[in-house]
């Protein structure tokens, strides 16, 4: 904005971001909802512990899911930023039109993604699945499907939102 002023400010992408940052946990926790009620009319006639069985299973796909959508949001963020200090340091340029970004920023990007999860992200998880409200298998797998879903979607319009919320 301080070289090319205001103009320089693409309000369409401004627009859809801060309409996603309440819709996306809307979508999610009503796709959540909907999984849920969905699961438990088709469970129905099956015992706690059977269904408890099969969604310990099931949460590994919801789960790795989840993890797809989060990588494939948020870590083009963080490829961004890189682009960006590569273009800015006279290291990248347009070809044709397109900022090629190569292989090694996706997968520093992607890394990185990995590896703050890793370090990080279960205790955030426990803190969420067993501190602050009590979940079963079950109910992880509604949430995590619910929330990959509201991700793939945002992910596929363009909107860049916070995956963690």
């Amino acid at each position: 904005m301080t070289k090319a002023g205001w103009g320089a400010i693409i309000l369409s992408g401004w627009t859809k971001t801060l309409i996603f940052i309440v819709l996306a946990p809307l979508i999610g926790m009503i796709l959540g909802f909907l999984l849920m009620v969905a699961i438990l009319w088709i469970f129905r006639g099956f015992s706690p512990g059977r269904v408890d069985q099969w969604f310990r299973k099931l949460q590994l796909l919801s789960a790795a899911a989840y993890s797809l959508g989060h990588g494939g949001n948020d870590a083009q963020k963080t490829m961004g930023i890189i682009a960006g200090a590569l273009v800015a340091g006279g290291y990248l340029g347009l070809e044709d039109g397109h900022l090629p970004i190569p292989l090694w920023v996706v997968l520093t990007a992607h890394a990185a993604i990995a590896l703050g999860t890793l370090s990080g992200g279960w205790r955030i998880i426990h803190t969420m699945g067993s501190k602050i409200t009590k979940l079963q298998p079950v109910h992880g797998f509604a949430a995590e499907t619910g929330a990959a879903l509201a991700i793939f979607m945002a992910t596929t319009l363009g909107v860049g939102i916070s995956t963690t919320h």
